[in-house]
């Protein structure tokens, strides 16, 4: 049952949990702030920030994060196609509807974690725990 609200507190918490349960991939390593705007992309609606080590997750929080070596910014209805599995990160990076700023080999590694079967599956589980507004 859907119970977890789209990017609230809870989301991103279960969200880090099922990133820590995934297989380790050494090197696999990138602290992330995602930014999700309206559909204009002039306000921020939510900010989220995940810390990635070997390919698991190991922390994350609501909020900016200062730390972050990548910064992803999407419209509320990408980063919605992008927490379902509905649509693949680097595609939407590659048609431009995913915007990066930072360290651009950090941004590859976290590209090829979430291409990943084991990454689409946990989005897939959180999908299924999530109400969107």
């Amino acid at each position: 049952m859907a119970d977890l609200a789209f990017l609230s507190p809870e989301w991103v918490l279960r969200h880090r949990e099922l990133g820590a349960a995934l297989p380790e991939r050494p090197g696999l390593t990138a602290r992330v702030e995602v930014t999700v705007t309206d559909a204009g992309g002039r306000r921020v609606q939510s900010q989220y920030w995940v810390a990635w080590e070997d390919g698991r997750a190991v922390d994350a929080g609501a909020g900016p994060d200062p730390s972050a070596e990548v910064q992803l910014t999407a419209p509320a209805a990408v980063a919605a196609e992008l927490a379902s599995g509905a649509a693949e990160a680097s595609a939407a990076y590659m048609q431009g509807r995913l915007k990066t700023a930072g360290d651009q080999a950090a941004l590859l590694r976290l590209l090829a974690l979430t291409a990943t079967p084991e990454y689409g599956a946990a989005l897939r589980e959180l999908e299924a725990a999530t109400t969107h507004a």
